[in-house]
C-alpha cells in the first residue's frame, strides 16, 4: 500500500490595535464628569471624530442625543467616547514621559 500522505499547515494572524491620544502639558489633565461621576480626560467633537474614525456629525448628534457625555460646551467624556464607540485607547500625558 503506497498512500500519499497530505500535511495542511493553517496560519492564524490575529491583529489589535491600541489608540494613544497624547495630551499636552497643559491640559490640565483630568476633569470631573458631572453624568459618569468620574474623573475623565477630556477630548473635542473633531478629536473625538478623528480618534474614532466618525463623521463629526455623528459625534454632534451623540452628544445632543446625550449618548455620550459633555464635560463642558465643547468638550467631551472621554470615557463615555470609549465605552460607546469600544476600541482600545489610552490616554497619555507628555508630561509623565
Amino acid at each position: 500500500m503506497h498512500g500519499s500522505i497530505k500535511r495542511r499547515t493553517e496560519i492564524s494572524i490575529e491583529t489589535h490595535s491600541v489608540t494613544v491620544i497624547r495630551t499636552s502639558r497643559n491640559s490640565g489633565g483630568l476633569v470631573h464628569c458631572s453624568t459618569c461621576g468620574r474623573g475623565v480626560r477630556q477630548l473635542t467633537r473633531h478629536q473625538a471624530s478623528v480618534v474614532f474614525g466618525v463623521n463629526s456629525e455623528i459625534v454632534d448628534r451623540l452628544a445632543a442625543d446625550s449618548a455620550v457625555h459633555q464635560t463642558d460646551e465643547s468638550q467631551l467624556c472621554g470615557m463615555s467616547l470609549i465605552e460607546h464607540f469600544g476600541g482600545d485607547v489610552r490616554f497619555v500625558n507628555e508630561a509623565a514621559e
